[in-house]
C-alpha cells in the first residue's frame, strides 16, 4: 500500500481524473485569473482573488462564480498588487493578505473588510503594511493560515541573502506588532528534494482526515520550466512531489491551491499556475480543476 502522502499527492496532481477543469482561466472581461484562490461561501456562491498584468503592473481583483468555471469580475482591490489570499472570519468580516510591489521591492499588506458588502465595494476598514523583517528588499506571496482573536498567523516568502526566496511565517497582533522567522522545517524538506531555486507560494488543505501543505519549489534558479509543486505533511516530516498530469502533458506547475467545497457530496476545487515554459499547447496560465472528495 502506498504511503498516504504519495497517494494524496498523486490525487491532487492528476487533472485528467477531474469532473471539470479549465486551462488558461479568464473572467467575463477576458482577463486572466492568475494564481486564483477560491473562497466557498455556499453551494453556488464562490468568491476568488486573482491578479493579472495590465500596463506593466499587477492588478489584484475580486471575482465571483456560481459554478466554479465561469467567473465575473466584482471589483479591483489594488494595483501593484498580486498573490492575494482571502479568508472569511467568524464575525462576518473578510481578511485579505497580498503582495504589494514598489520599484525593486515588494512587501506584504493585510486588509480587513467589515462585511461582504464592503468587500465587494473594495472598502476596507483597516490596512496594515508589514515591515520587512527578514529581507531588505522582498517579502511576499502571503497565506493567511488562521485568525484567532484578531491575531493573524501568516505564511510568506522572503528573499534570503538577495539570492533565492525561502519560506517564513509570522504573527500579526496589531498594526505595530508583527514578528516573523524563517520556516526551517519547510525549507529543509524542500531543499532535500533538490529545490535549489525559489520556494514561494503554498496552501494548507485538509484531506483524508489530515492537514497537508501544498508548496511550490523551483529546482533551478531562473528556470521557469523547473517549477514543481510538492506535498508536505503537517507538522512537516516529509515532502513528495505532486506529479502533475494534465490532458496535454504539461510539466511545470506553481502556486498550488486547493480547498474543500462542503455539501452533501463534498468536492475539492484546486488551481495551479502553469508557466508557459513547460506548458503544453493551450494549457499555460491558471488551471482550475474540480473533483469529488474521495481522498
Amino acid at each position: 500500500m502506498e504511503e498516504p502522502i504519495k497517494t494524496t499527492a498523486a490525487w491532487l496532481g492528476d487533472v485528467t481524473k477531474a469532473e471539470a477543469w479549465r486551462y488558461g482561466l479568464k473572467d467575463d472581461t477576458k482577463t486572466s485569473l492568475d494564481c486564483l484562490k477560491v473562497l466557498p461561501l455556499g453551494p453556488a456562491d464562490f468568491l476568488g482573488v486573482a491578479h493579472a498584468m495590465r500596463k506593466e503592473r499587477f492588478v489584484l481583483r475580486l471575482v465571483h462564480s456560481r459554478d466554479l468555471l465561469d467567473w465575473k469580475q466584482v471589483v479591483e482591490l489594488d494595483t501593484h498588487a498580486s498573490q492575494g489570499h482571502l479568508v472569511a472570519h467568524s464575525d462576518g468580516s473578510f481578511w485579505l493578505a497580498y503582495e504589494h510591489d514598489e520599484p525593486n521591492s515588494c512587501f506584504v499588506r493585510v486588509r480587513r473588510y467589515p462585511d461582504r458588502v464592503a468587500l465587494e465595494q473594495g472598502k476596507f476598514s483597516t490596512e496594515t503594511t508589514l515591515g520587512r523583517t527578514l529581507a531588505p528588499t522582498a517579502e511576499g506571496t502571503p497565506t493567511i493560515e488562521r485568525i484567532e482573536r484578531d491575531v493573524v498567523r501568516l505564511r510568506f516568502h522572503y528573499y534570503k541573502n538577495g539570492d533565492v526566496d525561502r519560506a517564513a511565517s509570522g504573527f500579526l497582533r496589531g498594526p505595530a506588532d508583527w514578528v516573523s522567522s524563517p520556516d526551517r522545517a519547510i525549507n529543509t524538506a524542500l531543499e532535500a528534494q533538490g529545490v535549489a531555486g525559489n520556494i514561494g507560494g503554498r496552501c494548507k488543505v485538509a484531506l483524508g482526515g489530515r492537514n497537508w501543505w501544498m508548496h511550490e519549489g523551483q529546482l533551478r534558479k531562473n528556470d521557469w520550466a523547473s517549477w514543481r509543486c510538492w506535498l508536505l505533511d503537517d507538522p512537516v516530516r516529509a515532502a513528495v512531489e505532486i506529479p502533475l498530469r494534465t490532458h496535454g502533458g504539461s510539466t511545470a506547475s506553481a502556486n498550488p491551491f486547493a480547498t474543500v467545497v462542503p455539501g452533501p457530496k463534498p468536492r475539492v476545487v484546486g488551481t495551479f499556475f502553469l508557466p508557459s515554459e513547460g506548458a503544453a499547447p493551450g494549457e499555460a496560465g491558471c488551471l482550475l480543476w474540480v473533483k469529488p472528495m474521495t481522498t
